[in-house]
């Protein structure tokens, strides 16, 4: 029926996914306010620079690494 109607599943699916995204973020962003401060928060977040992203990797790989 609601293909008759003209509604695609894959337009439903990503208008859900982005209406739920977008009260979770607002949550975050709310608890964040009051935690952190105001605008500790960002969405989407700034991208990381490479030397970030290195930093990052090199930390989570020394995390899964056994104890020595």
């Amino acid at each position: 029926m609601l293909r008759e109607q003209g509604v695609e599943l894959t337009r439903v699916k990503e208008e859900t996914v982005r209406i739920l995204e977008a009260a979770n973020v607002e949550k975050i962003q709310r608890r964040a306010d009051t935690n952190i401060g105001p605008g500790a928060f960002q969405y989407p977040r700034p991208a990381y620079t490479p030397d970030t992203k290195k930093a990052l990797e090199h930390t989570l790989s020394e995390a899964r690494a056994p104890d020595r």
